[in-house]
């Protein structure tokens, strides 16, 4: 469940979560509640502007702006097209809408391990400062056809970024925009040429 929070209550939660994390980075998942509430307290404040503006306007308050919540749902929806998340209320779910039809939602806990680092990586990137961005292990979780569809997704969406991504799986590797580097040891590190041969 996201906590109903203030921005500015949510804001200094997501802070200390993330403080803590950088003390502990092997339970990074712990701070998704932290990140959702700040999402969804900054959601709540532009819709309460955005109904405000809309009464001293007459009605003419124009669309309404795209929040970092409204990203996350329309990346996540992007990502698996024959889904639907749905962060409406303060428990997240998502529900299957391919074929014609659709199922009951499911919450976060019965989505699958795909779904649930997508859902992870969004949140948290949408809240990230901009400046280097390290990603470990960016394919886990994700057929490598998705992965590379996610993060190419994410770096658009986050062109403020510059992203290092740490993998092992070299089609991966070579399917990233920037230079590609080898680390053979703690100091040894060779940069590739874009079109070079993999040694």
């Amino acid at each position: 469940n996201i906590p109903m929070e203030t921005p500015e209550q949510a804001k200094t939660a997501r802070e200390s979560q993330m403080n803590q994390w950088r003390s502990n980075v092997s339970d990074a998942a712990s701070d998704l509640q932290a990140l959702l509430s700040d999402l969804k307290a900054s959601d709540a404040q532009s819709a309460s502007d955005y109904r405000r503006k809309a009464k001293e306007t007459g009605g003419k308050a124009g669309i309404p702006e795209e929040t970092p919540l409204d990203i996350l749902v329309r990346l996540w929806g992007l990502v698996f097209p024959s889904r639907e998340l749905d962060l409406g209320a303060y428990t997240p779910r998502a529900r299957w809408t391919g074929g014609g039809r659709s199922t009951d939602y499911y919450t976060t806990a019965a989505m699958s391990d795909g779904e649930r680092s997508a859902f992870y990586h969004i949140a948290r990137l949408l809240q990230a400062k901009p400046g280097v961005v390290v990603i470990d292990e960016p394919e886990l979780h994700f057929h490598p056809m998705l992965a590379r569809r996610f993060w190419d997704l994410v770096e658009a969406q986050r062109d403020d970024c510059r992203f290092i991504y740490i993998t092992h799986d070299l089609n991966f590797a070579l399917s990233r925009r920037g230079q590609v580097g080898i680390v053979r040891g703690p100091r040894d590190v060779e940069l590739l040429d874009k079109g070079s041969q993999i040694p």
